[in-house]
């Protein structure tokens, strides 16, 4: 009962301070945190047993990293292994280089370069939950930032093994260097094995259309991968990431996450409560203004860090600062192993207790950084410019006047799946247009493909103006940053005030907001599909089609409000019930030896004696809309009928029953 106990106070506690902060808009985590502080050992102490609510939280990263894993998969980790392997390198031995050089004098350099790898890591838990809360994880920031993540969680245990050796404790190179080895076989064999199994698993259990036994079968996959990943000497979060990307191969990997979502978000709350339950409130009580200056000097150093590795793989700017900014706290697994640097003598305790302070602290201020970075970063940018949106461009430098570049051209923005089929679709018909990526390996790829794109930050006014916005047709949005896709709409309509912008988002309660910027038109994925639903569905209750086209139509037009649960003033489809009934179409395919079979329709009077009429006849390949009263019937042929339920069944009995000698 005493753990019981305990997370019923956390969840009071945290629900109230969540329901305050969101009432005057700071973000959920934070709420988490400070719940955490209020009931934690150093706050109220509400909390008897801190060891059950960490092994809780401790689930809660599980969780998050095996909803990662689905999100990624194995070939999203192809796509994006330079940023992995280089960004995530580069991130890490700077942070640790660097870190370690400034702390020398004071620490000395073993407790120095250890606190170095300590202020290499980020957190995975809270960057990932606020860049899923804002739609950016695909992001090229968000993919910037889950790439550097990811590195840093395989370095985990590598770290761990080097422990010894930098303690002056014995774990020589060769050891260490066998064990790495040892661990990335045993990585390489669980998910070959795993990518294998589970999806064939998986497959059977669905096929018992069991949701209980769906979701038990998961739990059992993510906790069965990371115990033994575990036994190893891997982290549990390595193994519950495995786990998510062999689900990811299987065609269930949606349902998992589905699955999933609620335990991962209830369990999650618990690991931020436990952080927030670290910061002693009377350590930072009594060095107020060190504690300060630590977490200042420590965010503006990962940030610029960041920004620093990404730069050389040539990353922009805009996107560098982003990730920067969201990277600038010490992670989860910093805890993690500095508790296991304390048994080598690595943590003296006052260091042990400025890291903690520090460390919550810039957890704390992440939801707050992460939500201004995106002014922030505009600001930096702007302060070598005249204005916001940089120089107008005179008539000499304006694209509209330049004799150079395209004309009445489509100037399409991102090369995701939105992209390539536009283009796709503008190459078949001639139409002219120009491709503006910012990944330089996809840009190299459609170039090699023949097609006009420009490598650039379309956020900056100098591309638009190299895709020579000015002269024309349309300017179309398809990417997945959602704080982009408004600065290119604000900066485009500012400067071309004549120009149709087309923008394809995810969410329709990004309309408006969209529309107010400038937008021309504005293309919600989450109501398409519902309108693409409804349509096939009228399609098949045998509504015209210029009427289902015109209800398509005036659903968008009216800005997708039928769909927002708000009332519209007429309907065009008012009164087709009534008009079709209870009207439905059937489809019937003539064999040899049946009744109708050599017939003509004329001769079976099927109107007269049933109500149901034939509508069409589908013979080799050619349609014949209603088909003429003597045409004869032949094996093979298919007739679509309409009529009610009833008359339907009549006239399927008169077409397919056998014929009778003497008939």
């Amino acid at each position: 009962m005493e753990i019981l106990g305990d997370l019923l106070i956390i969840f009071l506690v945290s629900g109230a301070t969540i329901f305050f902060f969101r009432r005057i808009g700071v973000p959920t985590l934070v709420g988490f945190l400070v719940g955490g502080i209020l009931v934690g050992p150093h706050g109220l102490g509400l909390v008897a047993n801190r060891e059950s609510v960490e092994i809780l939280a401790e689930v809660g990263v599980i969780l998050l990293l095996f909803g990662v894993g689905l999100e990624t998969s194995l070939a999203r980790l192809g796509q994006m292994r330079r940023l992995l392997l280089l960004g995530g390198g580069l991130q890490f031995s700077m942070t640790a280089l660097v870190g370690g050089l400034l702390l020398w004098p004071l620490l000395g350099w073993r407790v120095a370069l250890f606190s170095g790898f300590l202020l290499s890591m980020s957190s995975t838990a809270i960057v990932l939950k606020m860049l899923a809360d804002r739609g950016e994880l695909h992001a090229p920031h968000g993919r910037a930032a889950i790439s550097i993540l990811l590195f840093q969680d395989f370095l985990i245990f590598p770290l761990i093994l080097v422990l010894p050796a930098l303690g002056g404790k014995g774990g020589g190179g060769l050891s260490v260097a066998l064990s790495l080895a040892t661990a990335v076989a045993v990585v390489g064999g669980i998910l070959l094995v795993a990518r294998w199994l589970v999806p064939k698993l998986l497959f059977h259990v669905a096929r018992v259309r069991s949701r209980e036994l769906f979701l038990v079968s998961l739990i059992v996959v993510i906790l069965g991968i990371a115990w033994v990943t575990s036994e190893v000497g891997l982290s549990l979060a390595l193994g519950a990431f495995l786990a998510g990307l062999a689900v990811s191969e299987s065609e269930h990997g949606l349902q998992a996450l589905a699955e999933i979502e609620p335990l991962r978000d209830s369990f999650n709350g618990l690991f931020f409560v436990s952080i927030g339950m670290l910061l002693d409130l009377n350590f930072l009580a009594r060095h107020p203004l060190f504690i300060v200056g630590v977490v200042l000097g420590l965010v503006l150093m990962k940030s610029l860090l960041v920004v620093a590795s990404l730069s050389t793989l040539r990353i922009p700017p805009r996107v560098a600062l982003l990730a920067g900014i969201g990277l600038a706290q010490v992670g989860e697994f910093s805890f993690v192993l500095a508790r296991a640097g304390q048994e080598f003598g690595l943590m003296p305790e006052a260091v042990f207790q400025t890291f903690l302070a520090a460390a919550v602290m810039t957890m704390m201020l992440t939801p707050f950084l992460i939500q201004l970075s995106p002014k922030l970063v505009y600001g930096l940018l702007r302060i070598s410019r005249v204005s916001p949106l940089g120089p107008k461009p005179s008539a000499r430098e304006d694209p509209v006047h330049q004799e150079e570049g395209p004309s009445r051209h489509v100037v399409v923005i991102g090369y995701g799946v939105n992209g390539r089929n536009l283009a796709r679709a503008l190459k078949g018909t001639g139409i002219p247009y120009v491709i503006v990526e910012l990944n330089p390996q996809t840009t190299r790829s459609i170039r090699a493909e023949g097609q006009e794109v420009l490598y650039g930050d379309a956020t900056r006014p100098q591309v638009l103006e190299r895709a020579c916005l000015g002269q024309a047709q349309a300017l179309v949005i398809a990417i997945s940053d959602p704080e982009a896709t408004r600065r290119i709409v604000h900066m485009a309509r500012e400067r071309y005030p004549e120009l149709h912008i087309l923008v394809r988002t995810r969410y329709v309660s990004e309309t408006d907001h969209l529309r107010a910027l400038g937008a021309s038109e504005v293309i919600p994925e989450e109501f398409e599909t519902s309108v693409a639903l409804f349509a096939r569905v009228l399609e098949r209750l045998g509504v015209p089609k210029n009427l289902i086209f015109r209800e398509v139509e005036a659903v968008r037009q009216e800005d997708y409000e039928v769909l927002r649960g708000l009332d519209r003033e007429t309907g065009l489809l008012t009164g087709q019930s009534e008009v079709l009934g209870a009207a439905r179409m059937e489809v019937i395919r003539l064999e040899e030896g049946m009744r109708a079979v050599g017939k003509a329709l004329g001769e079976l009077k099927l109107r007269s004696h049933t109500g149901a009429s034939v509508i069409s006849l589908l013979r080799g390949g050619e349609t014949f809309p209603n088909p003429p009263t003597d045409l004869p019937l032949e094996a093979g042929d298919t007739l679509v009928l309409l009529g009610h339920a009833e008359q339907l069944s009549r006239a399927a009995q008169i077409l397919t029953s056998k014929n009778q000698e003497g008939t």
